[in-house]
């Protein structure tokens, strides 16, 4: 039975379609709120009014290419209602549908084209059905147009179409669109951004949109991100960003220790968090754990003030690519003292003190000490057994910068980081069985572990399982999965997963105008 997952959760969203009236939860991560750690979008179902028509009476309406019989035919087959589950064959109908010009069936058979889900992934194809249905009146489909326009991944990035879209959507009375115009027009706002925001890209008295259709939520894949936006430091950091930033997808576990729900995290205080809770959880290289923990030691929040143990947190998530942490970290070594401190602790032999001023090198925000110098403080402070310094000298040996390349003493040194508990190490040694070897070494214990540091957090595991899908080391090769846990590493902040992204969309793009990028 193909996509066991999607089926399951459709059944379920199935069976509250009657008692509540559902809105899309596709929420952009181009303004920098998450509102769910997994993402969510939209599949439109009939009017629940909608006759049910037998199998056989169903099949047959179809083929006379009736577009609403066709539409219902797929989705049967996609829910396994009536019918053995296929997704393949659920997106054949869902097609015919579509290319009948029915909007609700362009608007599915376009979030199965972005996911791969019963068709080849192909984002280019996506994008035209979700304009057909945008251009049809769907206030869903304008909204997600409106957000590939952020992107610059499939069409070129365009803040006045995106703004157009945003506002056809909005005034239709589509909630999430909403949202996102009101974020955008903010951030339009504050960064005095030129965009043409006199027109929308369809006026509203010409929108036929379907008003015979409701709306369930399911697992989609659709992740949106403006890259520039999310690395956004024109203005300061507040205690509520940090937390949102907790709902990135890759911190699920943490989530549920934490016991947080997405949709009420607005009303969640920073001060409600468990320090405990959050130190010792079992995370395997999150940035945004990290950052988070540097800011309750920096602000005393939860626990007592500690501005070396507030910048060792920053330097971890840096190195694991946060896009937040440099900035904090770059005006906590500006604080009066903050140095002579570090210095101090330094001479106290205090290997958290020792990691941070290797560490400032490294990032390149500190040069009172010379290359030689920080590996020498990370040595002694891996011989305290202090796990970021030995998971930051293994790095060193590892990719041979300011020492000479050894990996066998970098797997060394990450296997003894790993005795002492040490999930992140653990990950870094299996990437480093992914990169460096043998698609066939690949084996299914590395891809588990791979798999359960992508759900504790792990940005370089969302990285690797990219990486292992995309090439097929491993498991099966699987672009729309490759895409997808590179869409994750990438809105959390990491470069190398947006380069895979620009290659693997490169390399499919087709020879169209509309799909041109500078």
């Amino acid at each position: 039975m193909k996509h066991i997952r999607l089926i399951y959760l459709l059944l379920l969203l199935l069976l509250v379609l009657s008692s509540a009236s559902a809105q899309d939860t596709t929420i952009s991560l181009a303004f920098k709120e998450n509102r769910g750690y997994r993402p969510r979008s939209i599949f439109y179902l009939p009017d629940p009014s909608y006759k049910i028509r037998q199998q056989f009476a169903l099949i047959k309406e179809a083929n006379t290419g009736d577009p609403i019989a066709q539409h219902e035919l797929g989705l049967r087959y996609l829910l396994g209602d009536g019918f053995a589950a296929d997704t393949v064959e659920g997106a054949k109908w869902i097609r015919r549908a579509a290319d009948k010009g029915l909007a609700s069936a362009s608007f599915n058979y376009a979030i199965l084209l972005i996911n791969g889900w019963g068709a080849e992934w192909n984002p280019f194809e996506a994008y035209k059905y979700f304009l057909s249905a945008a251009q049809n009146g769907m206030p869903a489909a304008e909204h997600v147009v409106g957000l590939l326009h952020l992107e610059n991944l499939i069409v070129k990035k365009d803040l006045s179409v995106a703004y157009g879209w945003f506002k056809n959507a909005a005034n239709a009375g589509y909630e999430p669109a909403k949202i996102s115009l009101a974020d955008f027009t903010k951030r339009i706002k504050d960064e005095n951004l030129e965009v043409d925001t006199t027109s929308a890209t369809k006026p509203q008295e010409e929108k036929q949109t379907e008003k015979k259709e409701s709306v369930v939520g399911s697992s989609s894949g659709l992740v949106f991100i403006d890259f520039d936006a999310i690395r956004d430091t024109s203005r300061p950091v507040e205690n509520q960003d940090l937390l949102n930033d907790l709902f990135f997808t890759g911190n699920d576990s943490l989530i549920t220790v934490l016991k947080l729900s997405p949709s009420k995290k607005d009303s969640i205080s920073i001060e409600q968090l468990s320090f405990d809770a959050i130190k010792n959880f079992n995370q395997s290289g999150s940035p945004e754990v990290y950052t988070m923990l540097g800011w309750l030691f920096q602000n005393g929040i939860n626990t007592k003030k500690d501005f070396v143990k507030a910048a060792e947190y920053y330097i971890r998530a840096v190195r694991v690519d946060s896009y937040r942490a440099p900035f904090l970290l770059w005006n906590l070594v500006q604080t009066k003292y903050f140095i002579a401190l570090l210095k101090n602790e330094v001479d106290k032999g205090n290997p958290s003190a020792m990691y941070v001023f290797a560490g400032l090198f490294i990032t390149g925000l500190d040069t009172r000490i010379t290359a030689k110098d920080a590996i020498d403080l990370l040595i002694k402070a891996s011989g305290k057994n202090h796990i970021p310094s030995m998971v930051e000298l293994g790095l060193a040996y590892y990719t041979g910068k300011y020492v000479p390349v050894e990996k066998n003493k970098a797997i060394t040194i990450w296997n003894n980081a790993v005795k002492l508990g040490s999930s992140e190490a653990k990950i870094r040694l299996a990437a480093s069985e992914i990169f460096d070897n043998d698609y066939s070494k690949v084996s299914p214990n590395i891809i588990s572990l791979l798999r359960a540091g992508d759900m504790n957090g792990s940005v370089m595991a969302q990285v690797a399982l990219a990486y292992c899908y995309k090439n097929g080391f491993g498991v099966k090769k699987n672009i729309a999965e490759a895409v997808k846990y590179n869409r994750y590493a990438a809105q959390r902040g990491s470069r190398f997963a947006l380069d895979e992204l620009k290659s693997i969309y490169n390399l499919k793009r087709p020879n169209e105008a509309i799909f041109a990028i500078d």
